[in-house]
This record gives C-alpha cells, structure tokens and sequence, in this order.
C-alpha cells in the first residue's frame, strides 16, 4: 500500500479508509460484543453466565505461555566493527533499556493487548518513544 505524499490526496486516501471501515461498522461491533461475551462469562450476550466459565482461565493460561511481563530480557548488539571503547557500553545500555521498559508500564500494556488480542483477534499497540517510552493501546472496535 502507497500513502500519497500530497497532503490534499492523502487526506482524500484517509477519507476513503474510513468510509470503506464505516461500511461494517456494526458487524464488527456486533461480533466483538459477542466475543466479549464468551471471554468474560463464557456464554454469548443474549445467554445467562456459565457457571464454571471455562474459556477465561484458558485464555489466561494460553496468555501466560505467549507472554510473560516479568522476564522479559532486552539486549544490545552493535557488531564488530565498532570500536571496543563502544562494547564497554553494553551492558549499562542493556540495563538502562530493560529498566525503562518496566518502568513504563509497556510490559504490562502488552500483557493486557496480548490477552484482548486472543479474545478480539487483534489489538493495536503504539510504543511512542518521547522522553522515555510510551505505550498506547486501542482495542478493535
């Protein structure tokens, strides 16, 4: 996919995405309520709860196989032709990143996209990098 340059043509590209996206607007609507619904109470919208929802603990489960917040473990690779002063940097940059990443919540963040991801189909996530680093979920909806 090409974004036109020009801004009067990419605006009309954006336009056209959004109409095209309003089309099944309340079918997509529609079934993510109802995914919800079997996510949460293990039974479709129109349904009362289940009693022993059994599609929540193994979403949870599948989550923590995919994913785990705690022990994830960033490192720095430069390659070899950079001097060797540069290699002495490593592992202070590599504690600083891995520092910065809990420090923004950004694990957690992907924990819960991760586990709507499963239950939606898809989830956004956006790693703005200002002053630190800022993680922004939106749900599909």
């Amino acid at each position: 996919m090409r974004i036109p340059t020009e801004h009067t043509a990419r605006e009309a590209f954006y336009l056209d995405i959004i109409e095209k996206c309003e089309v099944s607007k309340a079918e997509r609507k529609a079934d993510y309520s109802s995914l919800r619904a079997w996510y949460l109470f293990g039974a479709g919208p129109e349904e009362s709860p289940a009693i022993y929802n059994k599609i929540y603990p193994h979403m949870d489960q599948l989550t923590s196989f995919l994913y785990s917040a705690e022990t994830t473990r960033f490192s720095i690779n430069i390659g070899a032709s950079v001097p060797n002063q540069e290699h002495k940097k490593i592992p202070t940059l590599t504690q600083a990143l891995n520092d910065e990443w809990l420090n923004s919540n950004a694990d957690q963040v992907f924990s819960s996209a991760l586990t709507w991801a499963l239950t939606y189909c898809s989830t956004f996530i956006k790693l703005i990098s200002k002053n630190g680093i800022n993680p922004s979920t939106a749900e599909t909806a």
